[in-house]
């Protein structure tokens, strides 16, 4: 699907800068859970979180991808921008 009107573009990038921050959030989340509780569970929760990192990383590549695609780039949130 090519969009012409520089507009809706503009919020689809938007709208997968969005998406692609909730993502990242959720990597970092997710490996923070898996580290504090690995003292305390068993090595098939571990690996359990490290399997949603994983998909949640996948996702947030997929989406980052697509911005630049559009011809824009990538925008997380984190860094301000």
């Amino acid at each position: 699907m090519t969009i012409v009107d520089g507009t809706i573009t503009g919020t689809v990038v938007r709208l997968l800068n969005e998406a692609l921050a909730s993502e990242i959030m959720c990597v970092l989340r997710y490996k923070r859970h898996c580290f504090m509780i690995a003292r305390f569970s068993s090595h098939h929760v571990k690996l359990m979180l490290f399997q949603h990192v994983t998909e949640e990383q996948a996702h947030a590549d997929q989406l980052a991808e697509r911005i630049v695609q559009l011809g824009a780039s990538r925008c997380d949130r984190l860094n301000g921008c």
